[in-house]
């Protein structure tokens, strides 16, 4: 048992499940944007021949823009699971 605030709480082996699924969708999170990477120039090329006439840097970007964003929204979103669980804070689809 643990002591929380005078309030006893009950460790369960189930938390290790509730650890490996939000470690997994955080690993899957991650995946998407490291896997733009490799595929930059091609899709600069891409862009380019089509006549865009888009700089190579802002094709760039867009893997930048997904770590802008993730900062601010992974704070409220890890303050949702927390306080109320994981059927709130990651809806069925």
């Amino acid at each position: 048992m643990l002591l929380v605030m005078n309030i006893e709480v009950k460790e369960t082996p189930f938390r290790w499940v509730i650890l490996a699924l939000y470690s997994f969708s955080l690993a899957c999170n991650a995946m998407m944007w490291i896997s733009v990477s490799p595929i930059l120039s091609v899709v600069s090329k891409v862009i380019n021949k089509k006549t865009y006439n888009v700089a190579d840097i802002w094709v760039e970007m867009c893997s930048l823009v997904y770590m802008i964003v993730y900062i601010p929204i992974v704070f409220p979103c890890n303050y949702i699971l927390d306080v109320y669980g994981l059927r709130v804070g990651v809806p069925p689809t």
